[in-house]
């Protein structure tokens, strides 16, 4: 239990930490660096449900510096069959600074839709508000690992764009501000 509390408190806490951070923006160069330090200390654990592992992940992607450390913290959460379809952490990064997931890197800030749990298979849909002003959707799937070092925990299989102006969002989303 206390473990699980632990791993929980981190989280929470990383996560605080880069919405403070992120709110406070001073364009201070060097300013993602206490952020993304923080975040490239987290690793996958199965404490952390779907939600978290997709906001760690943007919150990564977001405080990403030219070494593209904030991409290998999210890639650090996909799961082996993601990464078996998108090959090398190269090609990984590559993929990101594409047209259609660049948004992820560079925002406004995102809405994180409820998360949809079916046994060992969850869906995020995460909305991006992009630098112009528009939005842009996204759905992440993710699945609980049987296997390999990360055993029971939640890790990403795919992103998928849904749409671009006025994204739509089910519910309530939970806000995190850039």
């Amino acid at each position: 239990m206390f473990k699980y509390m632990q791993n929980h408190s981190a989280v929470f806490f990383v996560i605080s930490i880069f919405l403070i951070l992120s709110s406070c923006a001073t364009g201070i160069p060097g300013e993602s660096l206490t952020q993304l330090d923080s975040l490239r200390k987290l690793n996958p654990v199965p404490e952390l449900t779907p939600g978290e592992v997709v906001g760690i992940q943007l919150a990564a992607l977001k405080a990403n510096n030219s070494e593209d450390q904030g991409i290998a913290v999210a890639y650090r959460f996909s799961s082996l069959r993601n990464k078996e379809l998108t090959g090398s952490f190269e090609n990984y990064t590559l993929i990101l600074k594409q047209d259609n997931f660049a948004p992820m890197l560079v925002n406004n800030g995102v809405d994180l839709g409820p998360q949809e749990i079916k046994g060992n298979t969850a869906v995020v849909a995460v909305r991006v508000r992009l630098i112009e002003g528009d939005t842009t959707g996204y759905i992440f799937l993710l699945t609980r690992q049987d296997r390999g070092d990360y055993r029971g925990s939640w890790l990403t299989d795919g992103v998928m764009q849904i749409g671009s102006r006025e994204a739509p969002m089910i519910q309530a989303p939970e806000t995190i501000d850039a």
